[in-house]
Protein backbone atom coordinates (compact mmCIF):
# COMPACT_ATOMS: atom_id res chain seq x y z
CA UNK A 1 0.00 0.00 0.00
CA UNK A 2 1.41 3.34 -1.28
CA UNK A 3 2.86 5.65 2.42
CA UNK A 4 0.30 8.81 0.64
CA UNK A 5 -2.44 6.00 0.65
CA UNK A 6 -2.24 5.01 4.33
CA UNK A 7 -1.71 8.79 5.49
CA UNK A 8 -4.76 9.85 4.04
CA UNK A 9 -6.66 7.03 5.46
CA UNK A 10 -5.33 7.34 8.94
CA UNK A 11 -6.11 11.10 8.37
CA UNK A 12 -9.62 10.60 7.31
CA UNK A 13 -10.16 8.37 10.09
CA UNK A 14 -8.66 10.75 12.89
CA UNK A 15 -11.34 13.04 11.75
CA UNK A 16 -13.87 10.88 11.72
CA UNK A 17 -12.47 10.32 15.90
CA UNK A 18 -12.42 13.84 16.54
CA UNK A 19 -15.58 14.74 15.43
CA UNK A 20 -17.25 12.05 17.47
CA UNK A 21 -15.38 12.76 20.45
CA UNK A 22 -16.53 16.43 19.86
CA UNK A 23 -19.78 15.57 19.69
CA UNK A 24 -19.88 13.37 23.36
CA UNK A 25 -18.21 16.54 25.28
CA UNK A 26 -20.87 18.59 23.91
CA UNK A 27 -23.12 15.82 24.98
CA UNK A 28 -21.46 15.77 28.45
CA UNK A 29 -21.44 19.62 29.10
CA UNK A 30 -25.32 19.74 27.72
CA UNK A 31 -26.05 17.74 30.69
CA UNK A 32 -23.87 19.65 33.14
CA UNK A 33 -25.20 22.75 32.01
CA UNK A 34 -28.33 21.40 32.05
CA UNK A 35 -27.76 19.92 36.13
CA UNK A 36 -25.99 23.28 36.90
CA UNK A 37 -29.27 25.48 36.30
CA UNK A 38 -31.03 26.66 39.13
CA UNK A 39 -33.74 27.11 37.19
CA UNK A 40 -33.86 23.90 36.02
CA UNK A 41 -37.20 21.99 36.59
CA UNK A 42 -36.58 18.70 38.14
CA UNK A 43 -33.49 19.16 39.49
CA UNK A 44 -31.35 16.76 41.19
CA UNK A 45 -28.65 16.17 43.81
CA UNK A 46 -25.37 18.17 42.86
CA UNK A 47 -23.77 15.42 41.91
CA UNK A 48 -23.83 13.90 38.54
CA UNK A 49 -24.26 10.17 37.71
CA UNK A 50 -21.81 8.69 35.35
CA UNK A 51 -22.74 6.59 32.56
CA UNK A 52 -20.23 4.08 32.87
CA UNK A 53 -20.71 2.62 29.12
CA UNK A 54 -20.25 6.56 27.38
CA UNK A 55 -17.06 6.87 29.95
CA UNK A 56 -15.52 3.41 28.09
CA UNK A 57 -16.68 4.44 25.05
CA UNK A 58 -14.95 7.95 25.02
CA UNK A 59 -11.85 6.86 26.75
CA UNK A 60 -11.72 4.01 24.15
CA UNK A 61 -12.57 6.88 21.13
CA UNK A 62 -9.73 8.96 22.57
CA UNK A 63 -7.37 6.20 22.55
CA UNK A 64 -8.40 4.89 19.00
CA UNK A 65 -7.65 8.69 18.17
CA UNK A 66 -4.22 8.67 19.72
CA UNK A 67 -3.12 5.82 18.46
CA UNK A 68 -4.84 6.98 14.72
CA UNK A 69 -2.94 9.96 15.41
CA UNK A 70 0.72 8.29 16.26
CA UNK A 71 0.29 6.02 13.17
CA UNK A 72 -0.27 8.80 10.75
CA UNK A 73 2.91 10.94 12.55
CA UNK A 74 4.91 7.23 11.94
CA UNK A 75 4.04 7.22 8.75
CA UNK A 76 4.47 10.91 7.63
CA UNK A 77 7.98 10.47 9.33
CA UNK A 78 8.50 7.37 6.98
CA UNK A 79 7.21 9.22 4.11
CA UNK A 80 9.98 12.33 4.85
CA UNK A 81 13.04 9.76 5.70
CA UNK A 82 11.87 7.73 2.53
CA UNK A 83 12.20 10.74 0.48
CA UNK A 84 15.36 12.25 2.15
CA UNK A 85 16.95 9.00 1.03
CA UNK A 86 15.94 8.98 -2.57
CA UNK A 87 17.38 12.38 -2.62
CA UNK A 88 20.83 11.07 -1.41
CA UNK A 89 20.86 8.22 -3.44
CA UNK A 90 20.52 10.56 -6.72
CA UNK A 91 23.39 12.30 -5.36
CA UNK A 92 25.43 9.15 -5.17
CA UNK A 93 27.11 7.76 -8.02
CA UNK A 94 25.48 4.61 -9.07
Amino acid sequence: MDVNTKVKELEDELKVLKTEIRNVLLDVREVILERANPLSEGQEAAYLRVDLKTTAQTIAAEEAARSAGDAAEEAARAHVLAAQRERIKAFLPS
